[in-house]
C-alpha cells in the first residue's frame, strides 16, 4: 500500500526523477519505471554511471525510450568528496554528439566531482547541467556567494570561448 519512490518523489514535486537501469532486476521493470515517471507528469532521466560504457545498447535505449535528460556521474556513487573521473569528458561528448547525430535536444547533467578546474571541460564537452556539493561548499554564505559568482565567470568565459571558436 506504500507508494513507490518515484510516486513519492512525484508527489513531493520533482519535475525530473532519474533512475539507474541496475537498479531493476531487468529490462521490463526498467521500462515500466520510466512509463511510470511519464505517466505522472514527470520528466525520466538516465542516470549513467563511471564505469558505463557508452555503447550502441545505450544509445538505443535513450532513442528508443524517448529519453532526452541523461546524469553522467563524475564519480561512482556512493559517498563525496571524491576526485573528478576524467573519462567522464569522453562520456559527455559521446552522448552530445549522438545527440546531435539523432536530433535528440539531449540535456546533459554532470554529477561528483566537480571542480572550477574542470567545469570548463565539462562545459566543452556537452554538460548544461551541474550538481554537487563540493564545488560551492563554504564555511559561510559570503563564501557560498563567492563560490557560486566564480562558477557563474567560469560558464559565461567557457561560453563566450565557444561561441568564438576560440
Amino acid at each position: 500500500g506504500e507508494p513507490s519512490f518515484i510516486e513519492a518523489y512525484a508527489k513531493a514535486g520533482c519535475d525530473g526523477i532519474a533512475v539507474h537501469e541496475s537498479a531493476f532486476n531487468n529490462r521490463r521493470e526498467f521500462e515500466a519505471s520510466i512509463n511510470a515517471i511519464r505517466e505522472l507528469g514527470v520528466r525520466p532521466g538516465l542516470l549513467i554511471e563511471t564505469n558505463r560504457e557508452m555503447s550502441t545498447s545505450l544509445f538505443h535505449t535513450i532513442r528508443d525510450l524517448k529519453i532526452d535528460w541523461v546524469i553522467v556521474m563524475g564519480v561512482p556513487i556512493g559517498f563525496g568528496g571524491q576526485i573528478f573521473d576524467s573519462g567522464t569528458f569522453g562520456r559527455m561528448a559521446s552522448l552530445r554528439n549522438f545527440g546531435l547525430s539523432e536530433k535528440i535536444p539531449l540535456l546533459i547533467e554532470v554529477d561528483g566531482g566537480l571542480t572550477s578546474d574542470n567545469l570548463s571541460q565539462c562545459l566543452i564537452n556537452g554538460s548544461q547541467l551541474f550538481a554537487g556539493w563540493s564545488i560551492i561548499r563554504g564555511n559561510d554564505t559570503d563564501e557560498l556567494r563567492m563560490k557560486i559568482r566564480h562558477i557563474n565567470e567560469i560558464i559565461a568565459r567557457t561560453t563566450e570561448q565557444s561561441s568564438h571558436g576560440d
